[in-house]
Order: C-alpha cells, then sequence, then structure tokens
C-alpha cells in the first residue's frame, strides 16, 4: 500500500512524463475513429472488419493492462514503459506500411499489447504522485487537448 510518505509530487519532468505516456497508453481508443477511416480507404476492409480488428486491439490493450500492473508498480516501471512503447510503435509502424491487409491488421493488434503495458505504467505513475486525483484530472485533459486536433484533421472521402 502506498503511503503518503511514497508519493512524489508533480514537477514538470514528471507532468511531461507520466502525461505523455498517458496519452500513448490510450492511442488505440483515442484514434479509433481515424483508424477505421483509414483501414476502410487505404486497406480496403469494410468498417465491420475494420471495427473488430480495432477492437480486438482494444480487448489485448485491456488484458495487457491488467496484466502488467504489478509490473507497473514495482521498480521495473521504467522497463516496462520502454518496452510497452517500442512494441506499439513497431507495430504500429508495421501496420502503416504493410504491404497486405492481414499483416496490417495484425500489426495493429499487437500494437494494443503495447498500448497496455503503456497505460499500466501511466497508471501506476500518476498514482505514486502526492495528489493523484488532481494528476488524473490533468492527465485527462492533456489527453484531450494533444488528441483532439488529429481526430479533426484527417480528410476523409465521408466528409467531402
Amino acid at each position: 500500500m502506498i503511503t503518503q510518505s511514497d508519493r512524489v509530487p508533480l514537477t514538470a519532468n514528471r507532468g511531461i512524463a507520466v502525461f505523455s505516456i498517458g496519452v500513448m497508453g490510450f492511442i488505440t481508443a483515442n484514434l479509433i475513429p481515424l483508424m477505421i477511416v483509414a483501414m476502410v480507404e487505404d486497406l480496403g476492409v469494410t468498417e465491420s472488419a475494420a471495427g473488430a480488428v480495432l477492437t480486438a486491439s482494444l480487448l489485448v490493450c485491456a488484458f495487457t493492462c491488467l496484466a502488467t500492473t504489478r509490473i507497473a508498480s514495482g521498480r521495473h516501471r521504467h522497463l516496462l514503459g520502454r518496452v510497452s512503447l517500442m512494441a506499439m510503435a513497431a507495430a504500429f509502424g508495421v501496420a502503416a506500411i504493410a504491404p497486405s491487409t492481414m499483416i496490417a491488421c495484425t500489426a495493429i493488434i499487437v500494437g494494443g499489447i503495447g498500448a497496455g503495458g503503456s497505460a499500466s505504467v501511466g497508471g501506476a505513475a500518476l498514482a505514486a504522485l502526492t495528489n493523484p486525483d488532481r494528476a488524473s484530472s490533468i492527465s485527462g485533459l492533456v489527453n484531450r487537448v494533444v488528441v483532439t486536433p488529429s481526430s479533426l484533421s484527417y480528410p476523409s472521402s465521408a466528409h467531402t
């Protein structure tokens, strides 16, 4: 159990780290509308298929988040964060340049694993702060500020 003496204050460096990994951990959920449009237009899959792939990605994200909570709250938090971010970047990078629909869809699902580890680390880092409730609220605000402009700027043929 974390006591008040175990908590650390929210500094600029900690804030950048905690809020950045929080945004990255929720990237799959944040970008679902854009990813569906991209999968339909660029990969040629149906909306239902794109939704199924992204649901699978969110499901493995949630399971990974749950499975890594003990590691994220321990001394290996930084390692888990780095490995998760690298796995997520590699998987989503492969999905972006994949030569086939099957590889892209598989990579999107695997990217959810990295996102789950990142979300787990972000949650543990928030919990370690002096005022986790306030930090969590700020994190939610930062998440919306970062994600909203990107979701408004994707050119879709559905809107033209």
